[in-house]
């Protein structure tokens, strides 16, 4: 079983697949430290070097290497990676896709988030670089298998109702159900 866990920075991908992860004894991935691994270099100099097309081009063929390999995983993924070529596709093919959602207002009080280079830099400000992110990114995190409110709950909490959802989807796949569906859509 492999599920994927998408949505903005800072919405608790990382957190919440750490403890996702151990409910459901699978493997942990964050998408970004797999590139960083197989670059040797940090993320900041991969964008200053190759730009956002080169670290997606790392962060796809990052994520192809964990579809291919064997065994459960739940992959914390970076936020831009669900809009990126074929990468939604690839997840949804490959498991559950799960999308943390959280209000711009939420994700800008987060710890750090306005710092991050892709926010700062944004000509109107952080504020209006993730307003303006969260737009293009939500109507790719919208497809998603399930959507968990990450706004509402504890990240223990959270993984508690993914895993119990990915549990349901499991069994249901296994009794010739596709994707997981007892009935039909």
């Amino acid at each position: 079983m492999k599920v994927f866990l998408i949505g903005m920075p800072a919405s608790g991908k990382t957190t919440v697949g750490k403890r996702l992860a151990r409910l459901i004894k699978a493997r942990f991935v964050d998408l970004d430290a797999a590139v960083v691994a197989a670059a040797g270099t940090p993320l900041k100099q991969i964008f200053k070097t190759e730009g956002e097309w080169g670290f997606r081009v790392r962060e796809a063929t990052a994520l192809l290497d964990v579809v291919r390999q064997r065994g459960d995983v739940v992959v914390a993924t970076g936020g831009g990676a669900p809009t990126f070529g074929d990468n939604l596709a690839v997840m949804k093919h490959a498991g559950q896709v799960c999308y943390l959602r959280a209000s711009v207002a939420a994700l800008a009080r987060r710890p750090g988030l306005l710092t991050r280079p892709i926010l700062a830099a944004h000509p109107g400000g952080p504020a209006k670089g993730l307003a303006a992110l969260f737009r293009l990114r939500r109507p790719h995190y919208e497809q998603a298998d399930l959507t968990i409110d990450a706004e509402a709950a504890t990240p223990a909490a959270i993984a508690r109702a993914i895993a119990d959802t990915v549990h349901e989807f499991a069994h249901g796949a296994e009794r010739g159900h596709p994707h997981g569906h007892d009935h039909d859509d």
